[in-house]
């Protein structure tokens, strides 16, 4: 046994890591600038914020967020790509590439960066618009050689001159040198995938992107409320789900029919759909006094002092609609697995042995025949877990639970990804960890299956 446990946990770590792989590789194709989120999250001044794309706000919030590093331990690129490029700033890395992408001629852009890098730091008195196109590092020569050949007098701003010539030759340029064969740029270790591996593994997960609080902290004061929903709906749905199934399952006939026609009802109507429906017409008298059967949602009265059983008592109400329907969704498919398991079960001669021996219908079907049929409950609770955190992160958003699906949410709308690897690697390891409880206790209760097998 303990073989088999040591097993399947480690196998856990493989599985983390390619899922943490997967995550960090979705985080940088995603469209979107996780810099530029960053600094408009911030509590700028009107005047600053006019700054906040600027070179120098943004390289050092990228080297804050360690966006600055390689994304992997090496890099391929054309063979005559400069290797200097990987020694810029981040903004200018990126201005440089773009460069080196459309128009070739690495030896021109990086003596563009570098120009325009020197103008920048200088004390050279620029036109206003000028400048302020020059710092965002646009990648739009043409533009910027139109917005320099308005000024009659550009020659009397020697460095804006030099960068003129360099724009214009590489904006005007045909020839394009990029060479067809690839080369390695070795990073190293000192990389943004090995941190993101690190940190994530040993669970330090810094600070958020935007507001600059740690994640535990965030993380852990939205997971309380996501964990009580869903361990409550776990129980009711299989609770009732286990009742409902064994006795439509044993008696069957009419009684069957009408329960089958109805799960098969409540399983058809989709999650979203159906809490959408009850916050709309079930939370507000607007529809009838009738109507207003739920609390109104979005309404979570919690304050700093409150310890996290006082705030469950204060908003004990808000939890019946996010809880109705997983609770609802879940009975329905679990049910529906309990009845045709326990069918199949009522027929087999070990039923009607027990029959023979004088054993009450009740014994017969809860000491035998549910046992057999609870096997495939066993073999869920390694999807039921995932699938109702899944579906909790729709019910929260819509009823405005502040919990870690609405974290989930909002994080990836503010690419706040810190928040977002963290809550992705809580929900992994529950995942498989549900899964590792479910191969012990199918081979725990059915003596038939060795512990050997993995």
């Amino acid at each position: 046994m303990w073989q088999f446990i040591l097993k399947r946990t480690l196998l856990i770590i493989p599985t983390v890591f390619l899922v943490l792989s997967i995550i960090f590789i979705f985080t940088k194709i995603i469209p979107g600038d996780p810099v530029l989120a960053a600094l408009n999250g911030k509590n700028f001044t009107d005047n600053a914020a006019s700054q906040a794309f600027h070179a120098t706000s943004y390289n050092q919030m990228a080297r804050n967020l360690n966006l600055d590093k390689p994304q992997f331990y090496f890099s391929v690129v054309p063979s005559n790509f400069p290797a200097e490029l990987f020694k810029l700033d981040l903004l200018q890395r990126h201005f440089a590439r773009r460069l080196f992408t459309q128009y070739g001629h690495p030896q021109l852009t990086l003596s563009l960066v570098h120009g325009i890098d020197s103008l920048l730091s200088a004390k050279e008195e620029i036109p206003r618009n000028i400048l302020s196109q020059l710092a965002r590092y646009s990648a739009d020569l043409e533009y910027l050689n139109q917005l320099m050949s308005e000024y009659p007098n550009i020659e009397d701003y020697p460095g804006l001159s030099k960068i003129e010539r360099l724009i214009s030759e590489l904006a005007t340029t045909i020839k394009r040198d990029i060479s067809p064969v690839p080369k390695l740029v070795w990073h190293g270790s000192d990389n943004q995938y090995h941190h993101w591996i690190k940190n994530t593994l040993l669970f330090k997960f810094g600070k958020s992107n935007f507001d600059g609080r740690p994640v535990s902290k965030k993380i852990y004061s939205a997971f309380r409320w996501t964990m009580v929903i869903n361990i409550v709906s776990i129980l009711i749905g299989y609770l009732v789900a286990i009742i409902i199934g064994v006795y439509a399952g044993w008696k069957g006939g009419t009684f069957d029919k009408l329960i089958s026609l109805g799960l098969y009802f409540v399983y058809s109507i989709p999650v979203f759909w159906l809490a959408t429906i009850l916050v709309i017409f079930f939370t507000t008298p607007e529809y009838g006094n009738w109507t207003n059967i739920f609390p109104s949602v979005g309404i979570w009265r919690v304050t700093e002092s409150d310890t996290f059983l006082q705030a469950i008592r204060k908003n004990y109400r808000l939890f019946t609609i996010p809880i109705l329907v997983l609770s609802m969704s879940l009975l329905a498919y679990i049910s529906r697995i309990v009845r045709n398991s326990v069918s199949e079960e009522k027929y087999k001669m070990y039923v009607q042995f027990a029959r023979t021996k004088g054993l009450s219908e009740r014994h017969i079907l809860w000491k035998h025949v549910f046992r057999n049929a609870s096997f495939p409950l066993i073999t869920l609770l390694a999807s039921v877990l995932p699938a109702v955190l899944a579906g909790s992160i729709v019910i929260e958003v819509i009823c405005n639970v502040p919990g870690s699906g609405r974290l989930l949410y909002d994080s990836i709308q503010d690419h706040d990804w810190n928040i977002v690897n963290g809550i992705v690697m809580i929900y992994t390891m529950l995942t498989v960890i549900g899964m590792l409880l479910s191969d012990i206790l199918y081979r725990w209760i059915d003596p038939r299956v060795k512990w050997s097998t993995v």
